[in-house]
């Protein structure tokens, strides 16, 4: 087929790269000459993984192609999506269509023969038929049909998100719709996609309630968490115990800094201005709204207590500046209220981030962009993990500090918080300090499990003669070797068989073995799987990869010191 995409913004670009390399024909179109030109040389404005190599392959496979001759584009296409930009109205909760109405002002005089127009732009119920009236007065009726086709991309997963999508949404007011637009899914379908067909409006609202309900599930573990810390609960317990549920599900589920990005901040407020339109009071979701706002105070208004109120002078450094991992985008991400606040009460600030500076915050006195996580780092005498990059979740704190007095706050919860606090370092999250056995463990900050069902009597006392004994003579001499030379930990991971009355046995026995902190490579690892210990069925094990953090001894620990390299 062949395909407009109207906005090289990031659904357009994604979403036209991605139909481009399911075998279609697309022209990208954007007004901007000069981001057309940089797109011809495979320069992209935005960071998406994998989007740079999918532009250049399908351009170069002429599949793909970029122009702001917008009229023969259309012209020359069957289908026409509409991907540019719905922000918020200054002000108020109204989404601003101008740049929708616009684009079909201008299609408008340029059908001449059939035409399906596709929203993929997220707008609010009635859009579709406002289009459509802009539409019809240039263009018969009888030459287009208007479809509600939105978009579920998540940035940094967006390519992926594009080729398995857990349904594929489509509205229109003319059922003879859906086949051509089945058509165009078809690879998609095959791969199970599941393809939904409902109106035109109800497209439009699921969009919106989708989002709200997303950003309702992060808001309301946000203040779980609240509740937690004040109790002295591990949050992530909680996060688990409840996303085990298969009503409520585990994704977005985790505690964090408020919600931002380019979606769920405006499309939440969007809602609320749908449902002010119909005379329809959606507390809820005005309530999540403020409770994220509420977050990103707190979170912020916490490094006062996290510093003694002595910021003035200090030198921060704040690790990941963007809403999320994998992107580049800066729209509502709390480091636009943290980073100033910081400035505003003295502190020198230093940053780093994988996607580069950010013109957001402009140039002020204070503030500086470091090229590495090293230069951030030096000298510090607070870091704040904002963003949960890769890159940031095994970091030798005390080689890159080169001081023994600085403070950690881990807004992501990438590192063990409990010994984070008792090394006079912060996190805002509770993880669990029961050990899994009796004995003390070693500095470990993540445990994967293998665990499979299985039956037969002899398993668990052939693990309870041989196993067990093993594992706790080499956990006391791992023990012993650290505590005689605490500079030098060793860590150390066990993975135990585990009984439940369902009879889920572990099966698999780990144990890592690091060098000093100043290596991050292993000397060696043994894995030693315990196959077939049985005397009668056996039943074949279905993974299940587990987490698990255990309890790291103060004795082994100094302070202001590194972290460690977390066993990932």
């Amino acid at each position: 087929m062949k395909i407009c995409m109207i906005g090289t913004g990031y659904v357009g670009l994604v979403s036209g790269t991605c139909f481009a390399d399911l075998g279609n024909k697309v022209y990208c179109v954007d007004k901007d000459q000069n981001k057309i030109n940089k797109l011809k040389n495979a320069i992209t404005p935005i960071y998406e993984p994998g989007l740079d190599d999918l532009i250049r392959n399908n351009f170069k496979a002429k599949r793909l192609d970029f122009t702001s001759d917008l009229e023969k584009a259309v012209k020359d296409s069957q289908l026409i999506f509409i991907c540019v930009g719905t922000p918020t109205k200054k002000g108020s909760n109204l989404v601003d269509l101008s740049q929708v109405f616009n684009v079909a002002k201008s299609i408008s005089k340029y059908i001449k023969s059939y035409k399906v127009i596709i929203t993929k732009s997220t707008v609010p119920v009635t859009t579709g038929d406002q289009i459509e009236k802009i539409i019809s007065r240039k263009a018969k009726k009888s030459l287009f049909d208007v479809v509600s086709n939105p978009e579920f991309l998540r940035e940094g997963e967006a390519i992926r998100d594009f080729k398995y999508p857990d349904r594929i949404v489509i509205g229109s007011n003319n059922k003879k719709i859906f086949k051509k637009m089945e058509l165009l899914y078809e690879p998609l379908i095959k791969k199970g996609a599941k393809f939904f067909c409902t109106s035109r409006k109800g497209a439009e609202l699921i969009k919106y309630a989708s989002n709200a309900f997303l950003a309702t599930k992060i808001t309301f573990i946000n203040e779980i968490a609240n509740l937690c810390e004040t109790v002295g609960i591990n949050i992530e317990d909680i996060s688990v115990g409840m996303g085990s549920d298969a009503r409520i599900g585990s994704r977005f589920l985790r505690a964090g800094p408020a919600y931002g990005g380019s979606c769920f901040p405006k499309d939440t407020k969007g809602l609320v201005s749908i449902a002010d339109k119909f005379k329809s009071n959606l507390s809820i979701v005005k309530s999540v709204i403020k409770s994220n706002q509420n977050r990103k105070i707190l979170l912020t208004k916490r490094v006062l207590k996290i510093m003694n109120n002595k910021i003035k002078n200090k030198k921060i450094a704040v690790l990941g500046v963007t809403f999320k991992a994998n992107t580049d985008d800066m729209r509502e991400s709390s480091s636009l209220v943290l980073i100033p606040y910081l400035l505003k009460k003295g502190a020198k600030v230093s940053y780093h981030d994988p996607s580069g500076p950010k013109n957001e915050f402009g140039k002020k006195k204070n503030l500086n962009f470091a090229s590495s996580i090293n230069k951030a780092c030096q000298g510090a005498d607070l870091i704040i993990i904002n963003t949960e990059w890769d890159e940031f979740k095994s970091i030798d704190f005390k080689k890159i500090v080169k001081k023994s007095n600085f403070k950690i706050y881990d807004m992501r919860n990438l590192y063990n918080s409990v010994e984070l606090k008792k090394r006079n370092l912060w996190g805002i999250f509770y993880i669990p300090t029961q050990p899994y056995i009796n004995s003390k463990m070693l500095d470990v900050h993540k445990v994967h499990l293998l665990c499979g069902a299985f039956e037969g009597p002899l398993l668990l006392n052939a693990l309870n003669d041989f196993f067990f004994p093993v594992a706790r003579f080499l956990i006391s001499a791992f023990r012993r070797a650290a505590v005689d030379d605490p500079n030098d930990p060793i860590y150390f991971v066990g993975t135990f068989l585990a009984i439940n009355h369902h009879g889920m046995l572990l099966i698999s026995f780990w144990i890592f073995l690091y060098s000093s902190i100043s290596s991050s490579i292993p000397l060696f690892m043994i894995y030693i799987p315990i196959v077939s210990l049985h005397c009668g069925t056996m039943a074949f094990p279905k993974a299940l990869i587990l987490s698990i953090r255990l309890e790291i001894p103060s004795s082994t620990l100094q302070s202001g010191g590194s972290i460690g390299v977390p066993c990932q």
